[in-house]
């Protein structure tokens, strides 16, 4: 199946003190002040609607350069937290923003202590993220500011979009990490593929969310551009041995240089700085498409990494 723009998606929201929310999306005076974050998503959007002083915890990954887009913004919020109930309860948030893949024994715990908690739950499509972007400005109070943050999303996305439109070709093109793991259908990077105008060949294989696959099958699939993370700290070395891996010297996409890296960053957003990443991969699908690179890094031996 595949995503669009134009695809109706339906939110998931899950609001344990109903009355607290409803404040938060009416606007009134008892707008949450002690917001905590749970999810690097949720921390890249509330620094854009709210002012940091109704933050009281982001995540650990905020302050990561190698993935958070807030990490200046997050160094000045007093907590940074993993999963501890404990920590959370202690702060004594008005409003908790936790997402479907938040372990379920942390929803839990926080629903029990009676804090009202805001789960959010479409991360496969720019739609869902453009909803979940909504429904927080909604909750805080701040629903003019989501609404312009969608709207520029939305224009910068057209532009892209505008870009690769007249290209005469549809490459195929494959994610690929260190483990094996590659995205299938209903994946935000399906979508990406999609949108800038390439062919996500896990998609045509039949592959479904993120599934690991071994060498042959990747050699069976034969992407003409390989898309990679940049950010493998338990691999950091994962670049340059997949395009001199002994295996694949034939795989079309190392043949010809076209293995990129992007900024994980950019790569696995769930908030608005996806655009930057749907940005980066029609840059290097469609690089005759755009006047300048994504980003000037140098090419490596064996392939343009950007």
């Amino acid at each position: 199946m595949k995503w669009s723009l134009t695809r109706t998606l339906v939110l998931i929201l899950l609001f344990v003190d109903l009355s607290s929310v409803r404040a938060a999306e009416t606007g009134s005076s008892t707008q949450p002040q002690r917001i905590v974050s749970l999810t690097l998503g949720t921390d890249e959007i509330l620094f854009s609607l709210v002012d940091p002083k109704r933050i009281v915890a982001v995540t650990y990954l905020a302050v990561d350069p190698g993935v958070s887009h807030v990490v200046e913004q997050a160094k000045q919020i007093p907590n940074h937290l993993h999963l501890s109930v404990e920590g959370v309860i202690a702060l004594h948030p008005d409003l908790v923003l936790v997402a479907t893949y938040t372990a379920a024994d942390v929803v839990k715990a926080l629903t029990d202590a009676k804090l009202p908690v805001m789960k959010l739950a479409l991360f496969s499509s720019v739609k869902g993220v453009e909803q979940n972007i909504l429904a927080v400005g909604r909750a805080v109070g701040e629903e003019a500011r989501a609404e312009e943050i969608v709207s520029e999303m939305r224009r910068r996305l057209q532009r892209i979009v505008s870009r690769v439109g007249a290209a005469s070709t549809r490459p195929g093109v494959l994610f690929y990490s260190p483990t094996g793991v590659v995205a299938g259908k209903e994946t935000m990077f399906d979508e990406m593929a999609v949108l800038t105008g390439g062919r996500n060949r896990a998609a045509e294989a039949g592959l479904v969310g993120h599934q690991k696959i071994s060498i042959e099958t990747l050699i069976q699939l034969d992407p003409e551009i390989v898309i990679v993370s940049d950010w493998n700290p338990e691999e950091p070395d994962f670049y340059q041995k997949l395009i001199t891996h002994p295996a694949l010297g034939h795989l079309s996409a190392i043949r010809n240089r076209r293995v990129y890296a992007i900024p994980e960053k950019h790569l696995s957003s769930v908030s608005h700085y996806l655009i930057d990443g749907i940005e980066q991969v029609a840059r290097v699908i469609h690089p005759e498409r755009f006047d300048a690179p994504a980003e000037k890094t140098a090419q490596p031996e064996g392939g343009g990494k950007r």
